[in-house]
């Protein structure tokens, strides 16, 4: 709802809320989730001296001993206040308005602590929309320039940026479009512009009020305080901003330094040193996206210290700050700088972070990895060279050279894929395949465009001939003459397109499988926790770039095989997920290849009693996988003849299965139904995503220890064999006598009272 006047019905009375009759604060509610686009000046010159008026009645009230009209009378003040938001909602007059606004802001942030959530929200809501709005016509702008011939590829590239992002990017995108969505055609980028200039001339009030708030507050209300300080700092000039930083880093210096108990010991931020420290980080965390080279030094200085120190929250803090500084979406030019020095903080580190530290050293280790691949490489391209030349001593040392911090870092990240945190677990996995992507990238650029997808871009290739082909029945003759011309000419335009692809996708694979390679060498490592962890690495990266790593796979499984045979449950555990994964992603050709090496591997976990107890629902899984991807005829071919009656109880199962589906869509169909079951099953399964919770779980399909599904012991073949024993057959679970089971039919099901 865009309106002029929404106060005009709230009180005709004066401000006389106590009354049942006067009221009308029932509206307050509906506007603040309608108004759009409304006049900050009409809520200063309307709604504020309303507020104010019923303010002062409230306080006048309470002196006098009228409880209940104090009380509505402090209702109705804090109802009006939450109005601000919906009103700075896509204002049109916020450039002309908020300086007469902006005195009373200041002094209600000061001074009232219950209106501090609407105030703070009102200026984060002015600047958000203000930039969200400038951000999303600059790249409209940019794309309308670019001209129809590149909007295939600059399409292209956009998406290859979208997978490059990482979670935090992708949330600040989220949290654009949502900003955006109820924009008006009218908000246009002047408004904009001069909507965040007024705000940002009143940084130099509104920053001080809120440093001093977020010290005061407790830890669990500063969010809101630091997400305005963070929205200030994006929009105030840099030296301005740098002003305040410096403040803020001399208040965290002296409180590091600062003994426990000293005379002169700075005592704001928190009950102890630990707190006050966090509390002073946090504050500068907050200021990161609108620092200066300067600055972003200074903070890498004071945090760098703290890495080692013992405390995990203020070493988590330290760890913040860093990967901010890192971050790539901003300032990625500081890190081009600081690498070096980065470097080191991080492999000085390694040994000694905190568990609630983890995820944000990951993600500084992330922002590290590439540019520490390309000096391995360039490493190894000098060791290749002089080696070539003879001196054998001095390509072992250039090699050697550019290996140490990164088979740190990245030993670091395959170990942290068994992390117990589950948020660290899977941004350690999205990692791992992010580098390899950002390599995909670089190559497709190197070869003139985005990702090589396979098809023709542009307007060459196959597609662009039939593209360019017309459809129209009364060509020109002279067209007609020349189509045999022009078919040759897109011909050998399809070939040389087709060979620079191929060549270009042949070098974006080898950088990913140069990289598999080397998560591979964490195999060989001496702990089981290396190993299983490495194992789990060239899953996920299997899963994600099955197509390059074909070639490379088989002859990988023969080592996975034989850590099979080890025996320790976390490296068997993460070889049968590995299994599992090359069962999905692999080619069914390739596939079938390895079912002669592949199934007896994996059936000879359960040769002896504790590996069938632990492993037999995995394995069986694979073998599902297996046979649906390869038959059972090639699976039961290479099937040792202990575990033959694993397929014969699949074969019984899919039979079975398959006539209740047929039973189902056989009633549905006769009674009118929806969709059948087969239908939903097809668009459930083409639903697929990551899992490692899945793909490594620790449970079994039917239940720990060796126990039937129906509650007797296994018994029959015993531990060879993975097929389920019938109820007869299970200890104490069926009935042992005709005479048993006659009682059972006749009691519908149940034992008869008595029954032994």
């Amino acid at each position: 709802m865009e309106t002029d006047a929404p106060g005009a019905e709230l009180d005709e009375n004066g401000g006389n809320v106590a009354g049942a009759a006067g009221a009308r604060l029932w509206l307050v509610p509906l506007l603040r989730q309608a108004l759009r686009g409304c006049r900050v000046g009409y809520f200063t010159e309307e709604m504020l001296p309303i507020a104010r008026r019923l303010g002062k009645r409230a306080v006048e009230a309470k002196a006098a001993g009228r409880a209940f009209e104090a009380q509505r009378c402090a209702a109705g003040e804090s109802a009006l206040w939450s109005l601000l938001p919906a009103f700075c909602r896509w204002p049109e007059d916020a450039a002309e308005s908020f300086p007469g606004l902006a005195p009373a802001l200041g002094n209600a942030l000061s001074s009232r602590a219950d209106l501090r959530g609407p105030l703070t929200e009102a200026l984060r809501r002015l600047i958000q929309q203000a930039r969200a709005a400038i951000n999303a016509d600059a790249k409209a702008k940019a794309n309308a320039d670019a001209g129809a011939d590149s909007d295939g590829e600059e399409e292209e590239e956009d998406d290859d940026d979208e997978d490059e992002e990482d979670e935090d990017r992708a949330r600040e995108a989220a949290a654009a479009a949502a900003i955006l969505e109820d924009r008006p055609d009218w908000f246009s980028t002047e408004i904009a512009e001069a909507q965040a200039a007024a705000v940002a001339k009143y940084a130099r009030n509104f920053l001080p009020i809120l440093f001093n708030l977020f010290v005061a507050a407790p830890p669990e209300r500063r969010g809101e305080l630091s997400a305005t300080v963070g929205c200030f700092a994006q929009v105030t000039d840099a030296t301005s901003l740098g002003g305040f930083f410096r403040t803020v880093l001399k208040k965290l210096v002296k409180v590091t330094s600062d003994a426990e108990n000293a005379p002169d010991a700075l005592t704001e931020g928190g009950a102890t040193k630990s707190a006050r420290r966090c509390t002073f980080m946090d504050l500068s965390l907050a200021m990161v996206p609108g620092l200066d080279a300067p600055a972003r030094d200074l903070v890498f200085k004071a945090a760098r210290p703290a890495t080692g120190e013992k405390d995990a929250a203020v070493q988590k803090r330290a760890y913040k700050l860093l990967a901010a500084l890192m971050k790539p979406s901003t300032h990625t030019e500081w890190l081009a700088n600081n690498a070096d020095a980065a470097e080191e903080a991080l492999v000085e580190g390694a040994g000694s972070c905190a568990p609630a530290a983890r995820r944000y050293r990951l993600r500084c280790v992330a922002a590290l990895l590439p540019s520490l691949m390309e000096r391995e490489a360039k490493a190894e391209e000098d060791a290749a060279a002089v080696n070539a030349a003879g001196d054998d001593a001095a390509a072992t040392r250039s090699a050697a050279a550019g290996s140490g911090s990164f088979t740190v870092l990245l030993s670091e990240l395959i170990v942290a894929t068994k992390e117990t945190n589950a948020r660290t677990r899977q941004q350690a996995f999205k990692l791992l395949v992010d580098i390899p992507r950002g390599m995909e990238r670089r190559a497709g650029r190197a070869n003139g465009g985005g990702r090589i997808t396979g098809g023709a871009g542009g307007g060459g290739g196959m597609l662009g001939a039939w593209l360019a082909a017309g459809d129209d029945d009364d060509d020109d003759e002279e067209e007609n003459e020349n189509e045999n011309e022009n078919d040759a000419r897109h011909r050998d335009d399809s070939e040389d397109d087709d060979m620079e692809h191929a060549q270009a996708s042949e070098e974006m694979g080898s950088g990913v499988r140069k990289f598999f390679m080397t998560v591979l060498a964490g195999v060989v490592g001496a702990s089981p926790t290396m190993q299983s962890a490495a194992v789990m690495a060239l899953a996920r990266l299997l899963y994600e770039f099955s197509a390059q790593l074909v070639s490379t796979v088989p002859e990988l499984l023969p080592a996975v095989f034989a850590l099979m045979q080890g025996g320790h449950r976390e490296v068997v555990k993460a070889a049968l997920g590995f299994i599992k994964v090359a069962a999905v992603r692999l080619p069914q050709v390739e596939l079938a290849n390895q079912l002669a090496d592949m199934v007896p591997a994996l059936l000879a976990c359960n040769d002896d009693e504790d590996g069938y107890n632990r492993f037999r629902g995995k394995v069986k899984v694979v073998v599902e996988r297996l046979v649906k991807r390869c038959g059972y005829g090639a699976v039961e071919a290479v099937t040792p003849q202990a575990h033959i009656a694993l397929l014969s109880h699949m074969k019984k199962e899919e039979f079975r299965n398959e006539k209740r589906r047929k039973a189902s869509i056989a009633g549905s169909e006769m009674g009118g139904g929806g969709k059948s079951i087969a239908g939903k099953s097809a668009k459930t399964g083409r639903r697929s995503a990551w899992n490692d919770a899945e793909v490594f779980s620790d449970d079994d399909e039917n239940g720990g220890g060796g126990m039937s599904r129906f509650g007797g012991t296994r018994g029959g073949l015993g531990a060879r064999s993975m097929a389920p024993t019938s109820r007869r057959e299970a200890g104490g679970g069926g009935p042992r006598s005709a005479a048993e089971a006659h009682a059972l039919r006749a009691a519908g099901g149940a034992r008869l009272p008595g029954a032994k």
